[in-house]
C-alpha cells in the first residue's frame, strides 16, 4: 500500500510540475510606478530637483 501511495504522489507531483512549465506570455503594456515624495528617506528630490528614490 505504501508503494502505491508513493508512486501516486510521485506521478501527481510530476504532473503538477509539468503543468507549471507553460508558454510565457509577453505583456506589451508599460509598467507604471508611482512615487509619494512626502515620505523620505525612501523617496524625495535631490538638491537639483531631480526625483530620487530607493530601488
Amino acid at each position: 500500500m505504501k508503494k502505491r501511495m508513493c508512486i501516486f504522489l510521485s506521478l501527481l507531483l510530476l504532473i503538477l510540475a509539468a503543468g507549471g512549465c507553460g508558454k510565457e506570455e509577453k505583456n506589451e503594456e508599460p509598467l507604471v510606478v508611482a512615487m509619494e515624495l512626502a515620505y523620505p528617506p525612501f523617496e524625495g528630490k535631490d538638491d537639483a530637483g531631480e526625483l530620487q528614490g530607493s530601488a
